[in-house]
């Protein structure tokens, strides 16, 4: 280990012999890692205790448990990929480097970030693995193995159809496509107004309700409007 570059978060302490670590993606379990020592390969290993220290006792090439003359070592710590795939999503300026791929110690709990990417016009639901997997922003997994999240994205908006039914004549006038936030139930008469068919008002005021197959009831009728009559006495030429 002395004089070796080693994973970020581990320190060798060549006076003590121990190693010590702090690796952001524990969580409070314990972890085992073993290490080879140069020459004759002997083995090392040691308890990893979440943003701790461990001593190790290891045993040299003909066998013998010993805590001296540990010359060289290198730290067998498997690293897997977390790659991130923002199908066309970009990350907020608060959180942009959230999404980097990152090389993650095999075996370990890591929590993805609680920042979400965005995509004009989209919601953001979570991540899928290859396996079809569904991770919402914040989920802690497991890294086994290498893994790519790719975002999944849907519709902010969705299209429903204003069915115009003349209410006087009992007849449909037309219908009409209009988008609305996804998770709308009603829409309001003067939010269709640019919609109402000419020669016609609305039987109904405020909201009304979206059905489940995306139509909306509108009572019309044929328009009215107030008008003067001019009465004239055409033979003495006067306004009566």
């Amino acid at each position: 280990v002395e004089g070796q570059a080693l994973p970020n978060g581990v320190a060798y302490d060549a006076s003590n012999r121990t190693i010590t670590w702090k690796f952001d993606e524990t969580t409070g379990d314990e972890q085992t890692v073993s290490f080879k020592v140069k020459p004759n390969a002997p083995t090392v290993c040691g308890k990893v205790e979440t943003n701790g220290m461990a001593k190790l006792a290891y045993k040299d090439y003909q066998g013998n448990l010993s805590e001296t003359n540990v010359k060289s070592a290198t730290a067998d710590i498997p690293a897997v990929t977390l790659n991130y795939n923002l199908a066309e999503g970009v990350a907020p300026e608060d959180c942009k480097d959230a999404f980097k791929n990152v090389a993650i110690r095999q075996g370990a709990k890591y929590t993805l970030p609680t920042c979400e990417p965005t995509l004009k016009d989209h919601t953001f639901p979570g991540w899928k693995d290859a396996n079809d997997n569904l991770y919402e922003a914040g989920t802690t997994i497991i890294m086994n193995s290498a893994v790519t999240l790719t975002a999944q994205w849907e519709p902010a908006t969705k299209e429903i159809t204003l069915n115009f039914y003349d209410e006087v004549n009992n007849t449909q006038v037309k219908e009409e496509k209009m988008t609305v936030a996804k998770d709308a139930t009603t829409v309001s008469t003067a939010a269709i107004t640019e919609y109402l068919p000419e020669g016609y008002e609305f039987t109904m005021t405020g909201d009304l309700t979206i059905t489940a197959d995306g139509y909306v009831y509108v009572g019309v009728k044929p328009a009215t409007k107030e008008i003067t009559l001019n009465f004239y006495d055409e033979v003495n030429n006067t306004q009566v």
